[in-house]
């Protein structure tokens, strides 16, 4: 090829690929491991995995081929998937109300979370916030408190109160 011909590659906008067959990084067969592996666990406090990486090295990428093979599964096999980019939001108290927020709406879509389940999320979301909100100005309240209240929520919405009392905390 001379300087003076044009190049036959091209350069593409910064958007992850959607479906594992179209797959130029050799994601894929990662992605099913994984999502095999999610759907293999069932641990009773939930879990988390982190996916690193550069910039433009195609992590958004790697977790829509996860999306796409746990979507493939029976509908009550697959998990509910909640989307939550918290750099969009500035502070601790935006970051709260919108994650809570965002988990609410999307279990919204599923039939068998209930109304009560989804009331108690959006008072879930308030108690925190304004905890977070009323804590910035009271540095007297101490990060265990702060602990012990997201713990209760935690057993609310898990439907385990065990022997925590009235309120939860004693």
């Amino acid at each position: 090829m001379t300087s003076n011909e044009p190049s036959t590659t091209s350069v593409t906008g910064d958007r992850p690929i959607e479906d594992p067959k179209d797959d130029l990084l050799g994601y894929a067969p990662f992605a099913k491991h994984l999502a095999d592996s999610i759907l293999a666990m069932a641990p009773p406090e939930g879990f988390v995995i982190g996916i690193y990486g550069a910039w433009g090295s195609g992590k958004t990428t790697l977790l829509r081929f996860i999306e796409h093979h746990l979507s493939q599964q029976p509908k009550k096999q697959q998990p509910i998937v909640v989307h939550f980019n918290p750099w969009w939001f500035s502070g601790q108290e935006d970051l709260t109300r919108h994650f809570f927020g965002q988990l609410r709406s999307t279990l919204s879509r599923w039939s068998s979370v209930s109304d009560k389940v989804l009331g108690s999320i959006g008072n879930l979301a308030n108690t925190l916030s304004d905890l977070e909100h009323f804590s910035q100005r009271l540095s007297w309240v101490r990060s265990e408190t702060k602990a012990a209240v997201t713990k209760e929520a935690v057993s609310v919405l898990s439907g385990d109160r065990g022997q925590r009392g009235a309120h939860g905390i004693k």
